[in-house]
């Protein structure tokens, strides 16, 4: 596996932690597999994100097909058929 070499900065408790419980030649190898799983993490978090907004998208234009079929109807029908309509569905 190829790579690259950084530095990074720990404060010493979580250092202490690291090196309590991995042997020293495999540290590198677990910060890796942390960053990569903290990563899928981030990913995931960002793809249920874009799916909530497309679903709300949806939803919203579908409201507005709604809204425009309605109008339509209306733009259809004349004043006094509007009128006659809505006198009845609020008498009933």
């Amino acid at each position: 596996m190829s790579g690259c070499n950084i530095n990074v900065y720990f404060s010493e408790q979580i250092y202490y932690k690291i090196k309590n419980l991995i042997l020293k030649r495999k540290i590198g190898k677990f910060i890796n597999q942390a960053v990569e799983e903290k990563l899928q993490q981030k990913e995931n978090e960002k793809k249920n994100e874009l799916k909530k907004k497309i679903i709300i998208g949806y939803q919203k234009r579908i409201k507005n097909i709604n809204i425009q079929k309605k109008l339509e109807n209306f733009e259809n029908k004349s004043y006094q058929d509007f009128i006659s309509n809505f006198e009845k569905e609020n008498n009933e």
